[in-house]
């Protein structure tokens, strides 16, 4: 059976990995071919990539340049506000983080054992503290936080990257609805298919780190 078992997590481990990886490399590329979409420059739009150029000749680009301009200038703004947004809430975040995990550590130490040896007066079992339990959901509970944290600002982050370039990318002439969806389809893939890897890799090593004190091969109480 252990040996099952020990085949099971090898092949479970590689499983993991290699679909993080992968999710990783896939956001990564999705994320390429938004940043494609320049905000400054001659040409504030790759021709190669599909969409048009906004050229100096054309009849009418001075005012898509100004269109743009104006874009970029609300893009930025949005970008500071994002930026002082993020600052504000994780500084929150961490103090009740931080109290809460003391919270947590402290009241899941505090356990009735299973064997129930020693009795009170009152011929109830005896209450201990079990400081490992407690450290260890302790800990999953910051990590699930940190996790958490890490999700909102790479969301925000690809979010507010994405929204000017959608906006240009749905000024293109020839196919705007085409370009501004697969602009915000690329935008999206980067935070499902990001957040998602982040996650399973967040999980997988506070797997790891269970593992090395309550074996899965030979306990099943840290699931209790």
């Amino acid at each position: 059976v252990v040996s099952w078992c020990q085949k099971m997590v090898d092949a479970s481990t590689i499983f993991i990995l290699v679909c993080s990886i992968v999710g990783i490399v896939f956001a990564y590329f999705q994320f390429s071919l938004v940043k494609q979409i320049r905000l400054k420059g001659p040409a504030f739009l790759f021709r190669d990539s599909g969409y048009s150029a906004v050229e100096q000749g054309e009849a009418n680009g001075r005012g898509r340049q100004e269109a743009i301009e104006k874009i970029v200038s609300i893009y930025t703004s949005i970008q500071e506000g994002a930026n002082a947004f993020l600052m504000a809430e994780y500084a929150r975040c961490l103090v009740f983080m931080v109290g809460f995990g003391t919270i947590v550590f402290v009241f899941t130490s505090r356990v009735v054992p299973s064997s129930c040896e020693t009795k009170n007066s009152d011929g109830k079992c005896a209450i201990e503290w079990d400081w490992l339990k407690g450290g260890l959901t302790a800990l999953s509970f910051d990590l699930g936080s940190l996790t958490s944290m890490f999700c909102g600002y790479l969301g925000m982050k690809v979010a507010v990257f994405s929204n000017a370039r959608t906006t240009i990318a749905c000024s293109d002439r020839n196919a705007p609805y085409t370009n501004g969806f697969n602009t915000a389809f690329h935008a999206g893939a980067v935070m499902g298919f990001g957040l998602v890897a982040a996650t399973l890799l967040s999980l997988y090593g506070l797997l790891i780190i269970l593992n090395s004190y309550y074996p899965f091969e030979t306990t099943v109480d840290i699931f209790e």
